[in-house]
């Protein structure tokens, strides 16, 4: 009889350990799925933030001409816009600088704290 009572012991302790690994191996699997698009979303909006407001340069300024002329370059990081002396709007697009004034459309190359326009006129920042 202490056989018999020492096998079910062992059969009800094997059965416990079976079902506290059950439980144990159904609270650790895998999140919802929509629990991982969610913070796969969140994290790629975390990183454009990131890139928009500390990577990507601004070309917002002074810019003075050979001639001592002086603009006001504002730029909109979030969709490359620019306004030009408060009324001349543009665009940026990489480093190529696109203003439209009453004259014409100015197209211009933005590098190194200058922007070398088609007209060989130079802006540099001040």
């Amino acid at each position: 009889m202490t056989d018999d009572f020492q096998n079910k012991m062992t059969d009800d302790i094997q059965n416990n350990n079976i079902k506290r690994v059950k439980t144990i191996v159904t609270r650790s699997e895998n999140p919802h799925p929509l629990t991982i698009v969610f913070i796969i979303v969140l994290t790629i909006l975390i990183m454009y933030n990131v890139y928009i407001n500390i990577i990507k340069k601004t070309i917002e300024g002074r810019w003075l001409d050979y001639n001592k002329n002086l603009y006001n370059i504002v730029h909109n990081k979030w969709n490359d816009t620019i306004v030009l002396n408060k009324k001349y709007p543009g665009t940026i697009n990489g480093h190529l600088v696109t203003i439209h004034t009453n004259k014409g459309t100015k197209i211009g190359i933005w590098i190194d704290d200058k922007i070398k326009w088609m007209n060989d006129e130079v802006w540099y920042l001040s």
